[in-house]
């Protein structure tokens, strides 16, 4: 009898003790090895992000920025205004894609005041071709003909054509005061000459020293002058500088 109560007794224990073990929850899986994706691990929780709202230019605030482009004259399509607001050219094309005439308007009235109409050999392709206004509210039409042959007309607002210049090298001052013609091949008259635009004249003029020929390298406009770093057959350099009335 005490040894079947025992008996009972053990099956019991073993019943529960296997009750037990199927109870208890299985063991968490192991984390794997992070992985080297570039970017820091960290163990703090993200911050949750924020509606920033409407995004902001990186240029509010700056002072406005000149518009390069010229001022064109009210109720005048495709114009140019002068300097002063007074008045105002549109070119004309020919064909499209040829400058042939320049038309001259009062601003604030529109009325035209004079044609300019170009010479048939003057009539050139517009990518070749250039319209400005000068100081002294004169127009200046430049051209090239190919790589070392330029040419500039300067004419009044009445349509009077008041200077005229050729050179293998031309260059105009950053107020378009002055024009600059200088030698770039050595079969040119070795002669640097410079033209108040405000005026129509020559105002300087520098020539190499008998039977020598020089081309100019290099030429730019500093404070007031002009400077050009000239080179001569036997490729010896030599700056010239001439001195202005007016800054450039």
């Amino acid at each position: 009898m005490g040894h079947a109560w025992k008996w009972r007794t053990g099956l019991v224990l073993l019943a529960v003790l296997w009750g037990c073990e199927e109870r208890t929850p299985p063991p968490a899986p192991r984390t794997p090895p992070p992985t080297d994706s570039g970017a820091p691990l960290t163990s703090e929780s993200p911050t949750p992000t924020q509606d920033a709202g409407p995004e902001v230019s990186s240029d509010a605030g700056a002072e406005p920025v000149a518009d390069p482009r010229p001022r064109e004259a009210a109720g005048l399509p495709g114009s140019v205004l002068s300097p002063d607001g007074h008045f105002a050219f549109v070119v004309g094309m020919l064909r499209g894609d040829r400058v042939r005439h320049i038309d001259v308007h009062e601003a604030a009235s529109k009325r035209r005041l004079a044609r300019i109409t170009l010479d048939k050999s003057v009539v050139v392709p517009v990518t070749n071709a250039r319209v400005r206004w000068t100081v002294g509210n004169h127009i200046l039409l430049t051209w090239s003909a190919g790589s070392d042959a330029t040419s500039a007309t300067l004419y009044g607002t009445e349509g009077k054509t008041l200077l005229e210049v050729e050179g293998s090298g031309m260059v105009l001052s950053p107020s378009n005061r002055y024009l600059a013609t200088y030698p770039t091949v050595f079969a040119e008259t070795p002669v640097l000459r410079v033209y108040d635009l405000s005026t129509g004249r020559k105002v300087a003029e520098r020539s190499a020293s008998e039977g020598t020929f020089w081309v100019v390298d290099d030429i730019g406009w500093k404070d007031q002058q002009l400077v050009a770093l000239c080179r001569n057959l036997q490729e010896r350099t030599e700056e010239v500088r001439i001195a202005l009335d007016a800054r450039p």
